[in-house]
């Protein structure tokens, strides 16, 4: 056998992978390439691929509704054409597939894949050609398509301009200063002095243009009160032509050395471009992600309350925000007053009131105990919470944060400035050209990348990096505290086990009357709790009839409870709430002035890679309890199911018990908690770490560290790896970045650094550990192949 997948060309290391592959994934898309002709893939790969990694479900296609809409109707010629951006394209066989694949289609008349960029162009008949189907077929295949988000125009295409136009002159400049190097002396007439006034002309155009790059940034930055890592490099490059022009006005007989200013200057652009190539092309290898996908919302239409995507949202929808539920796009209030949570917007940590007809900003949770409806003024598309899940603003400040920044330099200028004005003063006496090409050279030579660039960078990259496998942190110093987490703490219903839970008994509904199913309806139309959610999609078409005008109350932990026509109290929820009697019934119960009217049984089904998952924190030195509200006996049998101890499951706790829990098991310095509702806001301030699963519920709401929308918790995992893999980067990084500052500075102090160097020396260390923060932050694949089977075989187990 082959210790090479004869898909991706990677090393075999699972023992129990399929034959001749590395993993499930290659070996599914080699069988896909297969059965529909595409063989020839494999002569168009020149370059080792990345093993395939297959996810649990299909992507939601509803971005794609409206720009196909859009293409469509402006078809010109009888062709309609679209970019969209795809992520994984790595070589000539990649945009070969994607290419076939499209005109594979009906009506499909091409499909240019530009790979540098990460963006299809498709060219299609309208009416004929199935583009979803295509994005279907290219996912199955390994590869994401999205929205085209991606810019085309580039900074470091603008770099290398300037670096072509400095290039030219400096080459010219060299030539002019050859003369005098092969003898060239005053006594030859005016060509010699022509050939200084060139020789000086051009220098000033490769300063103007070249050095424009790091005096323009410097000049902006100093406007602003911002110290710029760019003012060294600027001081260098000036120091630099005041000495040579010095020379060329105080020692007209000799030629001045700006031929050594000009390369001087070109290998500085060299080494800015290629920074500017490692970000952009960091940046281009990943499919940009708004983070709606998986977002729902539940629109009102004809009188039912169906759930949406976000996406499918337009201006004048009516949608129910239930307690704790996001806004997510702009809306006016229409029923009664209600509170709303800005937090996530502008940090107000207390509710703002809104009376009916106030416009409700996207992003506002619903703080009240009450569901409100909401008629929504803008598309979901031109909704302010797009940039508010494209970039959570705690993520801002932690990857670009100019306070943090404008700290740092504080520090790091004055120092370098200070240091330069020393080997000044100590090498003056050798002569002032001497001292001037001392102070050059250390202003240059010093890197500040490992602090204005790579530790960003790596930080934006793992970010980005999980993000793509459908987790966003939201918080900042989260990836900081992960490290020190040793206990996850998992709430069981809808987060160990899928939150659509299923009720076992529909028949109990039919026993109830038409008025009391309708006004059940319109209670759980309202909730978010997946129990709410179970009755709720079990109610008879006949019945769901959708009242704007019933009044829902929510009781975090309990249940819901409204009033019927009669003015009777009907409340649904826990056994001991609604009929004021101790059971241990699992489910819920149906009760009219707290007379039992139905019991309601509800079946879960284990996450698809739960077992697998917890497993596997387990073997990475991770404690795993379970903290559920539910009977200890339903935990002890989750356990069970789970391949967990008895001891690390805990049953029938309160909301509060779980946060007391937390709190006398060391969770201040220890325990990441993951929940799915508002019945978890207490254990989420109690542990150091916090998750949900649940986007659209007000754990999101600063509350939890990040959210993830993965219908597994591998995400789980590999978070606290990422963590861990960010702490090495960066303590990496600040190693290297001091070793060679200390260094450079020294060799410069000793004069044995020259501009010339210094020139080559730091671009080359940018470079260098630029490339690592880029290599360092990728993350490995969460499971193997034999994982991804064990995973699968463990879905069907309920609860």
């Amino acid at each position: 056998m082959s210790s090479t997948c004869l898909h991706c060309q990677g090393p075999i290391s699972d023992a129990d992978a399929p034959g001749g592959y590395c993993c499930v994934g290659c070996a599914t898309v080699a069988e896909l390439l297969r059965s529909r002709g595409l063989e020839r893939y494999y002569a168009f790969q020149s370059v080792a691929g990345q093993p395939v990694t297959l996810s649990a479900r299909a992507r939601d296609q509803a971005w794609l509704e409206a720009p196909l809409k859009d293409a469509e109707a402006r078809a010109h010629g009888g062709l309609a054409h679209m970019d969209v951006d795809v992520q994984g394209l790595r070589c000539s066989a990649c945009v070969w597939l994607l290419r076939e694949l499209f005109l594979q289609q009906p009506g499909g008349a091409e499909a240019i894949i530009n790979p540098a960029v990460g963006r299809a162009t498709l060219t299609w008949q309208p009416g004929r050609t199935d583009v979803a189907a295509w994005c279907r077929d290219v996912e199955r295949f390994g590869y994401s398509v999205g929205p085209a988000r991606k810019m085309e125009a580039s900074r470091s295409d603008r770099v290398l301009t300037r670096l072509g136009i400095s290039t030219a002159l400096t080459m010219n400049s060299m030539m002019f200063t050859i003369a005098h190097y092969v003898g060239m002396t005053p006594s030859d007439g005016e060509v010699f002095h022509l050939m200084r006034w060139l020789n000086l002309a051009l220098s000033v155009g490769v300063l103007l243009i070249g050095g424009w790059e790091f005096f323009s940034r410097s000049y902006l930055s100093l406007r602003q009160r911002i110290i710029p890592f760019d003012l060294p490099i600027a001081l260098g490059l000036s120091l630099a032509f005041a000495g040579s022009l010095h020379v060329f006005v105080t020692r007209p007989d000799t030629f001045s050395y700006f031929d050594t200013l000009n390369t001087f200057t070109t290998l500085m652009l060299v080494g800015r471009w290629l920074q500017e190539r490692v970000l952009e092309q960091n940046r281009r290898r990943l499919l940009a992600n708004d983070g709606v996908e998986g977002l729902l919302a539940r629109r009102v239409r004809e009188g039912r309350v169906e759930t949406v995507a976000a996406e499918k949202l337009t201006r004048g929808d009516t949608v129910v925000v239930p307690p704790g539920g996001l806004l997510v796009a702009d809306g006016i209030l229409v029923d009664e007053g209600a509170s709303f949570s800005l937090d996530w917007i502008n940090g107000e940590s207390i509710p703002r009131s809104f009376n009916p007809g106030q416009t409700v900003p996207a992003g506002s949770f619903n703080a009240h105990d009450r569901a409100a409806l909401v008629v929504l003024d803008v598309d979901f598309r031109d909704s302010s919470l797009l940039p508010l899940l494209s970039r959570p603003p705690q993520e801002q400040e932690s990857a670009d944060d100019p306070m943090l920044l404008q700290r740092l330099t504080r520090i790091y200028v004055p120092a370098v400035l200070t240091l330069g004005m020393l080997g000044f003063l100590l090498w003056l006496p050798s002569g002032v050209e001497r001292a001037v090409e001392v102070t050059t050279s250390l202003l240059v030579v010093t890197c500040p990348c490992a602090l204005g660039l790579a530790i960003p960078l790596a930080w934006q990259r793992m970010a980005a990096a999980l993000r793509q496998r459908g987790l966003f942190v939201c918080n900042p110093s989260f990836m900081d505290r992960a490290v020190r987490v040793r206990r996850v703490a998992f709430d069981k219903t809808g987060t160990l086990t899928l939150g659509a839970l299923r009720l076992a008994n529909p028949q109990e509904l039919t026993s109830l009357s038409p008025a009391l199913q309708t006004l059940l309806y319109n209670m759980t139309a309202r909730s978010s709790h997946p129990r709410s959610r179970a009755v709720h999609q079990a109610i008879p078409a006949a019945h769901a009839r959708f009242d704007a005008s019933v009044s829902v109350v929510e009781r975090p932990g309990l249940g819901l409870e409204a009033r019927d026509a009669q003015g009777r109290l009907v409340r649904l929820g826990l056994p001991s709430w609604t009929g004021g009697v101790q059971s241990s019934d699992e489910g819920v119960w149906l009760s009219v002035d707290l007379a039992v009217v139905a019991r309601f049984r509800l079946q879960e089904t284990l996450r698809w890679d739960a077992r697998v998952e917890l497993d596997a924190l387990r073997r990475g030195g991770h404690d795993v309890v379970v903290l559920s509200g539910d009977a200890p006996e339903r935990v002890d049998d989750v356990a069970r199911a789970l391949n967990l101890p008895a001891r690390a499951a805990v049953g029938g706790l309160s909301p509060q018990g779980k946060a007391e829990w937390l709190q006398a098991h060391s969770s201040a310095s220890d325990t990441l908690f993951i929940g799915d509702g508002v019945n978890d806001r207490p254990g989420f301030r109690e542990a150091l770490c916090s998750g949900t699963p649940a986007v659209d519920h007000p754990a999101l709401s600063c509350v939890t560290d990040f959210y993830y929308l993965t219908p597994g918790i591998g995400c789980v995992r590999t978070v606290l790896d990422a963590a861990r893999q960010l702490q090495r980067v960066t303590r990496n990084i600040r190693n290297v970045a001091l070793s060679y500052n200390v260094l450079a500075v020294s060799l410069c102090l000793a004069g044995v650094v020259t501009p010339l160097i210094a020139a080559v020396a730091m671009p080359a260390s940018s470079i260098f550990i630029l490339v690592y923060a880029v290599r360092g932050t990728t993350l490995a694949s969460s499971r193997s192949g034999k994982d991804a089977e064990l995973a699968t075989a463990a879905a069907p187990v309920t609860a």
